[in-house]
């Protein structure tokens, strides 16, 4: 069970949708889909080179109360863009965990 008084992280959620004009160019567009209030719970941090390149990793995991999340959706955190690598949903308990990773642009 969530307590509200844990919720202190805002997340917002955008879903991608492609749309294809009369030429058949297809265009990618990035549409909100609502706000949530979530717990934070862990996150992991990872430096590393790989061929001369520095990677930075940044993985956080939150508690939600239940929402339609998809694993395709995109994540807005604290002004940074974030990808979902897993859902774990809690149906009884109207609740679900995420662990999101940052897009590295």
């Amino acid at each position: 069970m969530i307590f509200a008084g844990r919720l202190t992280e805002k997340l917002s959620f955008y879903s991608i949708q492609e749309t294809q004009g009369r030429s058949g160019f297809k265009d990618t567009s990035e549409v909100f889909k609502f706000e949530a209030y979530a717990e934070r719970l862990k996150n992991k941090e990872y430096i590393g080179e790989d061929a001369g390149e520095i990677f930075h990793t940044l993985d956080l995991q939150f508690r939600l109360r239940y929402r339609g999340i998809n694993e395709t959706d995109i994540v807005v955190y604290r002004d940074e863009r974030y990808r979902i690598l897993s859902i774990d949903e809690y149906r009884l308990q109207n609740e679900m965990v995420i662990k999101i990773s940052k897009i590295n642009e």
